[in-house]
């Protein structure tokens, strides 16, 4: 059985809905929409952003597509993300599958082949591409295809080739899987700061080797990256206006991610540390900038 936490965000507010640490799959950011086809592209684009931040997995939950409902078990894509039902979610957040993972691609249905499992069990059987070709109505260089994981399998293919080596020749449905075939293939929304303050102190940042990310949709304003998974921090504004959730919100996701939190305050008040993030009186951007360098590298 998987372990799973997750942590509730705010739907409307924000990119994600969830925070979902899974044992087997790692973090997730889940997005719920009725129709997957009416997400904005904007939204989509900053849930991939986020997820390539925290190195997580984007997901959108949904019941229908263009006004279809979705097929239990089905994967579907919108905006480079993965999008299965609801009912198929809460039961692969359980680790309640053992079915081929079966998705929806540029108007076919296709099911995923293992392409090295496909090649040892034709050669244990001693048939050459040329006759596995024969048996499954397809040309050779469509079974070597298979193999080298260029393209997957049509049903009716699909069908037959479980018949002649069963069902082994599948990879099957886990978020695991998901995350595997949508790695890499997207890259992560542009995205740069309203905040000239903030544009200002990433682009410092930048130059002593960090990747920064910027956020709108997000209950932190900004992160950074370095080499290592420990010099990741995320970076939360504070000022009169900011509702106490979003700061619990922003510690409480950092923490559970292995994320470094500085929030960077409006008061004058001294440099600060809570057990939960590290506190930052707004001031020159070398200032700010230098003691956020050594926060991140001083605890890495």
């Amino acid at each position: 059985m998987s372990s799973v936490k997750r942590i509730e965000l705010r739907p409307r507010k924000y990119c994600a809905d969830e925070v979902i640490l899974h044992s087997e799959a790692g973090i997730i950011l889940s997005k719920s929409v009725e129709d997957a086809a009416h997400l904005p592209r904007s939204i989509g684009g900053e849930l991939r952003t986020m997820s390539d931040f925290l190195e997580a997995t984007p997901l959108i939950t949904a019941e229908s597509m263009q006004g279809g409902e979705l097929e239990e078990g089905v994967v579907y894509s919108k905006h480079g993300i993965a999008v299965i039902s609801k009912k198929t979610f809460e039961r692969l957040i359980s680790g309640e599958s053992r079915e081929p993972l079966v998705y929806a691609h540029k108007g076919g249905v296709y099911v995923k082949v293992r392409g090295e499992v496909l090649r040892k069990l034709r050669e244990e059987r001693r048939l050459s591409r040329g006759e596995l070709a024969d048996k499954l109505g397809v040309t050779p260089r469509m079974v070597a295809n298979y193999e080298e994981n260029v393209c997957d399998v049509t049903l009716e293919v699909a069908v037959r080739l479980e018949s002649l080596l069963g069902d082994e020749v599948f990879e099957k449905l886990s978020l695991k899987a998901i995350s595997r075939m949508f790695a890499g293939k997207f890259p992560p929304g542009e995205t740069s700061p309203r905040d000239d303050y903030l544009r200002v102190l990433l682009s410092s940042l930048e130059k002593h080797g960090f990747k920064s990310y910027a956020f709108s949709r997000a209950p932190i304003d900004a992160g950074l990256k370095g080499c290592s998974e420990r010099s990741r921090a995320a970076i939360k504004k504070h000022g009169k206006e900011t509702e106490p959730r979003e700061l619990e919100l922003a510690a409480m996701v950092s923490d559970e991610t292995g994320t470094k939190l500085i929030v960077i305050t409006e008061t004058k008040e001294d440099l600060s540390v809570a057990d939960e993030y590290l506190a930052i009186p707004r001031g020159e951007v070398s200032d700010v900038s230098r003691k956020i360098l050594s926060y991140i590298r001083g605890s890495g």
